[in-house]
């Protein structure tokens, strides 16, 4: 999957031509450079090698310009993925009517790839309330990676009617995370709650993807992780299927049935747990021997909250820091927090109201946000109150209080200075 999204990314990139040293590569002797011109079958065939190719051919193609059209239409149906993504490039490049009906139907190609990059291309004719609508209904497709180039076109066109689709992607991730336990090639679903154990579900979170190997036991199933497990809200009951991570030897463990904990036992329930989470399947891991190889990883979707946050600070401006705050505030993930953050530095026109949510950050749970929070503020006010994100909180708090009564008694005469890039108080 990652050289898939690799690959579409060079092939979306060149063709907005973001990666002018690719694009201007010098092509190898096999590229048909020398002798008679090819037909457009057999450039439409000369796609299939690898990129270059497929690059070189989709230019010659749209050189040939109309009559080629037909043939390229054909090819979308070809079986090769590169074949249907370089024709839907050539097709775009030409900008023949005829094309975009059956780009769009490459919107439920089964390859990611190929969806992408039919979003991006029908971008040609975004005039078309037809072509609109089915790429704005491709921020629900199953895939974060179109999702974000829907989102990538949409900024790219400053369509603001999308505002409120794009709003909807931003929904509080509440009280739960999902994530998927492998274990060899199987794939269990399972939820990580923080109400009960937040600074252990945090750091899980932050550990995300685990490697481990099994520990089969009587009373369930265990997984050394990296990370030190808190004394946290201790639980000496467990339910059948919860996960429980034991603070004694940082293992997770997610139990097969109801089981108390005495006191002086020996094994995982040497000590009570901390309740992280649960799974519906307990019984089906129970087949897995010990050392089969586990990853535990997430099954969210951060970056699409991140591209959406992108999206709609470009298209709303200063109306965006509602949303973005809310995200600040609920979202489990300290990426998507960040991206809350960094993204008062796209809004136009600049407004000084950024403060307010970068004030917010300061307070932030993870430590990493924080310092994005303090960075923002120091570059763009200007000013340098003593706050250290790692410090303790009586520390961060009383910086944080200085920085929110230097920003209350001034945010009103505040103005961006183009030539400082920082927004300043007027002599």
């Amino acid at each position: 999957m990652a050289s898939l999204r690799s690959v579409a990314v060079i092939v979306l990139a060149l063709l907005c031509a973001q990666l002018p040293a690719l694009a201007s590569a010098p092509p190898d002797a096999s590229l048909g450079e020398t002798g008679p011109p090819e037909t457009v079958q057999q450039l439409i065939e000369r796609m299939r090698r690898d990129d270059f190719n497929g690059l070189d051919a989709s230019r010659k193609l749209a050189r040939i310009g109309r009559p080629a059209v037909d043939e390229l239409i054909g090819a979308l149906e070809h079986p090769l993925p590169r074949v249907r993504y370089w024709s839907i490039a050539a097709l775009s490049s030409i900008g023949d009517d005829r094309a975009a009906p059956a780009i769009k139907k490459r919107l439920d190609d089964p390859r990611p790839i190929v969806r992408a990059v039919a979003i991006w291309h029908l971008g040609r004719w975004f005039e078309r309330a037809d072509v609109r609508e089915a790429v704005l209904n491709k921020l629900d497709d199953k895939s974060a990676f179109v999702r974000g180039w829907a989102l990538k076109l949409i900024q790219f066109k400053k369509y603001r009617p999308a505002a409120d689709r794009v709003r909807a992607l931003l929904q509080p991730v509440a009280g739960e995370m999902e994530i998927v336990i492998q274990v060899g090639e199987e794939e269990f679903p399972a939820r990580l709650t923080g109400d009960r154990a937040p600074t252990t579900v945090r750091a899980i979170l932050r550990a995300l993807p685990i490697q481990s190997t099994v520990v089969q036991r009587a009373e369930g199933i265990c997984f050394d992780i990296p990370v030190d497990v808190q004394e946290e809200n201790l639980q000496r009951r467990v339910n059948k299927g919860d996960m429980g991570c034991c603070p004694a030897d940082d293992l997770l463990c997610i139990f097969y049935r109801e089981t108390a904990v005495p006191s002086g036992q020996e094994g995982p329930l040497a000590s009570a747990v901390v309740i992280v989470g649960r799974t519906d399947n307990p019984e089906g891991l129970q087949k897995h021997a010990d050392g089969e190889a586990v990853t535990i990883k997430s099954a969210d979707q951060p970056e699409v909250r991140y591209d959406a946050l992108h999206t709609l600070a470009i298209l709303q401006g200063a109306d965006a820091l509602d949303a973005m705050r809310q995200v600040l505030l609920n979202d489990w993930s300290c990426l998507v927090r960040e991206c809350a953050l960094r993204c008062t530095t796209v809004i136009e026109p600049r407004t000084p109201r950024v403060g307010e949510l970068l004030i917010t950050g300061l307070e932030d749970r993870d430590d990493a946000v924080r310092k994005v929070a303090v960075e923002l503020l120091r570059k763009g006010f200007g000013q340098y109150f003593a706050f250290d994100p790692s410090a303790e909180l009586v520390r961060r708090e009383r910086a944080a209080g200085q920085w929110r009564a230097w920003y209350e008694t001034h945010k009103h005469e505040l103005r961006w200075n183009e030539q400082s890039h920082r927004f300043e108080i007027p002599e």
